[in-house]
């Protein structure tokens, strides 16, 4: 018998004679954030409106400043399973200075589920969404379970509009929305030391990508759920990175890509500030962005000096 089919053999044999046993999902915390830009809270009308029992899960809303939607704050009033919670952060005269990590690290010191479900606040989903996440986890106990999002193409249609009218519409705008919802336990969220809350994850970015590539460190099944999909209205407020933004991601790219190699579990500053990373890859990935910089404004410089010195130079011999 050849090795592989001794593997192949070995591993049947194994798995016929151990009987996999996968917790029960009992209790589901729903986990939303804004940061004052949210024009819509449809995810929490929907995570209220689940045929799950209300008495297996509690929905969670992190405000990262202090102006709190008044849609939640209604909806929180006439739901005894919601709760919200304002940050209280100011930095006045900045925009995009808000931190995921601090609104997901937040909710999930006061999380009491088994299971944590990350949606954007403003989309859609149907009502026996929070069944089927429980279901699939209860499959595979190791598992980070992520949902694509359609989105609603520009459109003057007022609103509101129904999640119904959204599937006849919406579109798959991208294939590796990592922060649209992912679903993990929370013992594997802890495991991770939450999403990373170090100054340069602030903004627009690559948090929820760096979360996912860490619990492929740490061993987690990853998985796109094949048929289910959250779906997210057009609205005229949908901003776009600015350039401290963009500069903040090209950061966040070197840093993921540092944590993915060397099989990083852990972020620069987490859940548990006493938990910290083998290598800082923060400060790496800032020099290596400096001095990214000194070459580009190098580079710029050639071009708007050397084409004018070689005219100079022309000049000069044809009027010998």
């Amino acid at each position: 018998m050849g090795l592989g089919a001794w593997h192949l053999a070995w591993g049947a044999e194994a798995m016929s004679s151990k009987t996999v046993c996968v917790p029960a999902v009992d209790f589901v915390s729903v986990l939303c954030w804004d940061a004052s830009f949210r024009e819509h809270v449809d995810a929490l009308r929907c995570a209220l409106n689940q045929t799950l029992p209300r008495d297996r899960y509690e929905v969670i809303f992190v405000e990262y400043y202090e102006r709190v939607n008044t849609d939640a704050v209604r909806l929180a009033h006439e739901h005894g399973n919601l709760q919200v919670v304002a940050l209280g952060n100011r930095h006045p005269g900045k925009e995009n200075q808000h931190n995921i990590g601090a609104c997901v690290n937040e909710g999930l010191r006061r999380a009491r589920g088994d299971l944590v479900v990350l949606p954007d606040a403003d989309v859609m989903f149907e009502e026996d969404f929070l069944e089927e996440v429980i279901r699939q986890h209860e499959r595979v106990e190791e598992l980070a379970l992520y949902f694509h999002r359609l989105v609603e193409p520009k459109t003057d249609r007022p609103v509101p509009r129904t999640i119904e009218e959204l599937k006849k519409v919406a579109r798959m705008a991208s294939a590796h929305n990592y922060g649209a919802c992912p679903t993990v336990r929370t013992q594997w969220l802890k495991a991770v030391n939450g999403y990373d809350e170090a100054p340069v994850w602030r903004g627009y970015g690559g948090a929820c990508v760096d979360a996912g590539v860490r619990f492929k460190s740490l061993g987690l099944c990853i998985k796109w759920h094949p048929t289910k999909f959250l779906y997210h209205g057009y609205h005229p407020g949908s901003a776009e990175p600015d350039a401290e933004s963009r500069e903040r991601i090209r950061i966040q790219i070197r840093i993921i890509g540092g944590r993915e190699k060397a099989l990083e579990t852990l972020p620069t500053v987490g859940l548990d500030l006493s938990r910290r990373p083998r290598y800082d890859y923060d400060a790496a990935a800032e020099v290596a962005s400096r001095r990214w910089k000194l070459k580009l404004a190098a580079r710029k410089c050639v071009r708007a000096v050397v084409p004018e010195a070689a005219r100079r130079t022309l000049r000069a011999l044809l009027s010998d």
